[in-house]
């Protein structure tokens, strides 16, 4: 949460999915982390932490204007990269990182139905989450400077 702080996302959304620790979701030491990690970069935002939300409640109030970037670490999947790169206008668009141990296969199945989302892969290293919502997030932030020039 503190490095996607410090890269600028505007908001945070827990998720609970099948493999989810729930003990680990502190809504209140998020908020901490987030707050501090807005005053050390300067930042003028805080970013929107939200309540923690099961995974389907959360797909099916889904907005009709975001599009999804679900990051998995197992099965076929295109690189990240290649997908910003040919899609144009990335402003809108939400990446979701998956516990630990990943998304299940039946979690994959059903993102792979979904309209709005997309899976991506980022690499063929098997990533903790922290380290892959910063891998996802810096390849936004170069394809979205890249789609602005």
């Amino acid at each position: 949460m503190q490095k996607a702080v410090e890269l600028g996302v505007a908001a945070l959304q827990p998720v609970m999915t099948e493999r989810t620790v729930v003990g680990r979701v502190n809504h209140g030491r998020l908020r901490a982390h987030i707050v501090d990690a807005a005053e050390q970069c300067e930042r003028l935002s805080i970013p929107d932490l939200r309540a923690a939300i099961k995974y389907t409640m959360l797909l099916d109030n889904w907005p009709a204007d975001r599009h999804l970037l679900v990051c998995v670490e197992r099965g076929a999947a295109p690189s990240i990269d290649s997908v910003l790169a040919k899609a144009g206008n990335i402003e809108s668009w939400d990446i979701f990182i998956g516990p630990e141990g990943g998304f299940t296969q039946s979690e994959r199945d059903l993102f792979a139905t979904l309209p709005f989302a997309t899976l991506v892969s980022l690499g063929p290293r098997i990533l903790r989450a922290e380290t892959a919502a910063l891998a996802a997030l810096v390849c936004w932030q170069m394809a979205n400077d890249a789609s602005k020039r």
